[in-house]
């Protein structure tokens, strides 16, 4: 599968050349339904699939209390944010620091955790970059967008952390450190020869990482991704010396999840 899947990547990408060819690009405009229909189409769903029936990172991993440490700063303080800002998580309880001696009402957040190489998450494997590259490179769903709205990372560290709520209990949950690939400049956007096939299953990224690290809860992470480096074949304009992708490289990305349609 992964061969087969590497394979369609490569044609994919082969296509740019095609589409990217005025004559070529004004004579398929006529026949772009047919194309989307053929290739999935425009739609932005998750498509379950078996994978997703497998066990999540949170009841596979097993806590060990003596691999249990102090978070560096980042990541305790990343935490922290993430908490602050996602309901969700922290089920109205309301944490500060454990050094803090303000807010003293509010429940400290444990300032430890189990520093992961990789976890197994829904049948796939998923490492930190300095483990496994490949498998540090995901899709996942940031905080406060829509369930649609896919980004690309990479991710940093892999932990797991124990909080406590202010109802009483225990919740044991893992994270990941990401850095996020931003998308691609507007004058990029406009250059960039997928945009109108987008059943494919290919777009551009921007190939520089945000310095700022994310921490995301491992069920928003749903899939891998493949990616290489792209060159526009569009001169610059006229008034400009480089053309946009000279200044701020791109790369052409696609999903490694069957259930991932776009």
């Amino acid at each position: 599968m992964e061969h087969t899947l590497f394979m369609s990547f490569c044609m994919a990408n082969n296509l740019r050349s095609i589409f990217a060819t005025p004559p070529t690009s004004e004579a398929l405009r006529d026949f772009t339904p047919l194309l989307e229909r053929s290739f999935g189409g425009e739609s932005a769903r998750y498509m379950p699939s078996l994978a997703d029936f497998g066990l999540t990172a949170d009841d596979s991993v097993a806590a060990n209390a003596a691999r249990s440490t102090a978070l560096p700063t980042i990541l305790y303080q990343g935490l922290l944010r993430r908490l602050a800002s996602d309901p969700s998580l922290s089920e109205s309880t309301s944490y500060r620091p454990f050094n803090s001696r303000t807010n003293t009402q509010h429940t400290i957040l444990n300032p430890n955790g189990q520093i992961l190489g990789s976890v197994n998450h829904r049948g796939r494997r998923y490492a930190d970059v300095a483990h496994n590259h490949g498998d540090s490179q995901v899709i996942y769903f940031r905080a406060g967008t829509k369930s649609t709205d896919a980004s690309y990372g990479q991710i940093q560290t892999i932990f797991l952390h124990e909080r406590c709520f202010t109802h009483g209990g225990f919740h044991r949950q893992v994270f990941a450190a990401v850095k996020a690939y931003p998308p691609p400049t507007p004058a990029q956007a406009r250059l960039d020869p997928y945009r109108t096939h987008r059943g494919l299953g290919a777009q551009l990224i921007s190939a520089q990482l945000d310095p700022v690290v994310e921490i995301i809860p491992m069920h928003d992470i749903f899939s891998h991704f493949v990616s290489c480096p792209y060159s526009s074949l569009e001169p610059p304009p006229a008034d400009e010396i480089t053309g946009p992708f000279q200044d701020a490289p791109c790369l052409v990305v696609v999903a490694l999840d069957e259930g991932w349609n776009y």
